[in-house]
């Protein structure tokens, strides 16, 4: 089971074990685009500052976003299973969408806590 990175310590799903995939397929870019509140579209429900760029609402149309070479560049490679390419799918907990690409097999690890760093303090 995958844990996105939305969910609260309070949430049962957080006990499960926190694992990647690396090199599985994701076809989560093909099934729905998320924009952000400042018009930013994200990748996933792990891309929550916009880190992939795909681009803006207010500056270009969906079509643009949907269809455009960077989008569909990051959907062939999660496609082919090369998470590897892209920081937040190495370390995405949700399992693979599909089979593994031939030749290939899909390897499951601990998923790497991200120490987060405290801000300086305004005084």
């Amino acid at each position: 089971m995958g844990i996105p990175k939305a969910l609260v310590p309070s949430d049962n799903r957080m006990t499960v074990p926190d694992l990647t995939f690396a090199d599985a397929p994701c076809h989560r870019p093909l099934i729905r685009m998320i924009i952000q509140h400042d018009g930013e579209v994200s990748n996933c429900c792990e891309d929550v500052h916009g880190d992939f760029k795909l681009g803006n609402v207010y500056q270009h149309s969906l079509a643009e976003l949907w269809y455009g070479e960077h989008h569909a560049q990051v959907v062939r490679d999660l496609l082919a299973g090369q998470r590897e390419k892209y920081e937040l799918c190495r370390n995405c907990p949700l399992p693979p969408t599909g089979p593994a690409p031939v030749g290939k097999k899909i390897n499951i690890f601990p998923r790497r806590k991200v120490v987060s760093t405290p801000l300086p303090s305004g005084s």
